[in-house]
């Protein structure tokens, strides 16, 4: 082959139309930027996954930091051992972690006496021991407090003498100071306005947050008083005073009847006749009871309202009556 053949030859690439070169070098240029991305991506999905299992690790260290103040606080309450309660409550509101101290004295901390309704000791202790103590945990997004819904075992004694098992949610409130996490009462806002019951008999006033349950209770305690119009002759509806209930969210209102008299029967401090013949009484809002689980626990949640509501009326403005015939009278109501 002579120089002129390889002269035409000569350039292969020159053979190629430009057109062509760009765009092989285009999906040159892609393929590298898909690559790259592609490993970007990986180092993102095994970041986020870190993170991921972070969050999680924190979270459950947090929770089992709560439980284990949760637990410390029942244990303290089982021994009625004020000063290791102390050790795990706020110092924010002093005049709340008094009263929980004034609650634990009068076996109020946890036990419903005035309400029919005892802790399971015996129960709770056994959860504790064997670390089966359920609870629900709703954390701030800045991990700084918290709330613990608990499901804790509750005895009543019923009308015939026997005694029957309830579970009632107890919810509790946690801040971490820093260093641990503490008890501490419900932040402002929490329970949302007041709102109102207007019924036959009575009128209840309750927090936003327990109106479901507060509006069952109050038809339920109206029938209780058109019941006791007919079983007891002194008792006339027709001449019943003004009753106005309120569900307070303080702890306080469980101390009114925090001193028993005989046996189950407690006296009656936070009741009082107002003007214009009205009867008026505090009693807590059910979330500072504890919440009831199922149909039978509410019964016995509301069995506990309206013997507390109906003795409160009955010793007030029927003195003459006897705690026996009371009881009685209690008894045919539940």
């Amino acid at each position: 082959m002579d120089e002129d053949s390889w002269d035409e030859l000569a350039p292969l690439e020159s053979a190629m139309p430009v057109s062509s070169r760009r765009h092989w070098a285009s999906r040159l240029r892609s393929k590298k930027f898909l690559a790259i991305l592609y490993i970007l991506l990986i180092f993102i999905i095994l970041g986020s996954r870190q993170i991921l299992l972070r969050a999680q690790e924190t979270n459950s260290q947090i929770k089992a930091d709560l439980l284990t103040a949760q637990n410390f606080i029942f244990q303290a309450a089982l021994g009625h051992d004020s000063e290791r309660l102390d050790l795990l409550l706020s110092e924010s509101d002093m005049q709340w972690r008094y009263l929980q101290r004034v609650l634990m004295r009068r076996s109020l901390l946890f036990d419903r006496g005035p309400l029919n309704l005892w802790l399971d000791q015996q129960a709770l202790s056994q959860q504790l021991a064997g670390k089966t103590l359920p609870s629900e945990l709703a954390l701030s997004p800045d991990l700084t407090t918290a709330e613990l819904t608990t499901p804790l075992p509750y005895l009543t004694q019923t009308p015939d003498g026997s005694i029957d098992h309830l579970i009632l949610n107890h919810v509790s409130h946690y801040a971490y100071d820093g260093i641990q996490w503490r008890q501490v009462p419900p932040a402002t806002g929490y329970w949302g306005p007041t709102e109102s019951y207007n019924g036959q008999m009575i009128t209840l006033d309750y927090p936003a947050r327990d109106a479901e349950i507060s509006r069952h209770l109050a038809l339920a305690l109206d029938d209780h008083f058109l019941a006791l119009c007919l079983l007891e002759p002194a008792v006339k509806c027709a001449s019943l005073p003004y009753i106005h209930v309120t569900f307070s969210v303080d702890s306080e209102a469980f101390l009114p009847l925090s001193r028993p008299v005989q046996g189950n029967r407690f006296w009656i401090f936070g009741d009082r006749m107002a003007a214009g013949d009205t009867f008026e009484i505090s009693l807590p809002t059910p979330s500072l009871v504890g919440l009831p689980r199922s149909t039978q626990d509410r019964q016995f949640m509301l069995n506990g309202y309206a013997n507390w509501l109906l003795t409160s009326y009955l010793t007030r403005k029927h003195p003459h009556l006897s705690f026996e015939h009371i009881d009685r009278l209690l008894g045919d109501l539940n």
